[in-house]
């Protein structure tokens, strides 16, 4: 599995929008302290499987749907892979 970074604001708004994960890779968005993690798919072509981790535990998994999915829990990190990942 490659794990993929988005580390700046910009990558880490942008998302997966315009791209998606390739088969054996994971988007990582990492922050610092834990918060509300939010994910929308608005723009996103294709569902997710969509991972909150807290101390590197999984407190939330889901897959979204394109366009209309949204989800959110308390997390530190948020992984996306495309759902056949999991």
């Amino acid at each position: 599995m490659t794990d993929i970074y988005l580390d700046g604001p910009l990558q880490r708004a942008r998302g997966v929008i315009g791209r998606y994960p390739d088969e054996g890779e994971r988007y990582v968005f990492a922050y610092d302290e834990p918060r509300v993690l939010a994910v929308h798919m608005l723009g996103v072509r294709r569902p997710l499987l969509v991972e909150w981790l807290l101390e590197e535990d999984v407190v939330e998994s889901e897959v979204l749907e394109p366009w209309v999915g949204s989800g959110q829990a308390w997390a530190d990190t948020v992984i996306e892979s495309a759902p056949e990942a999991a």
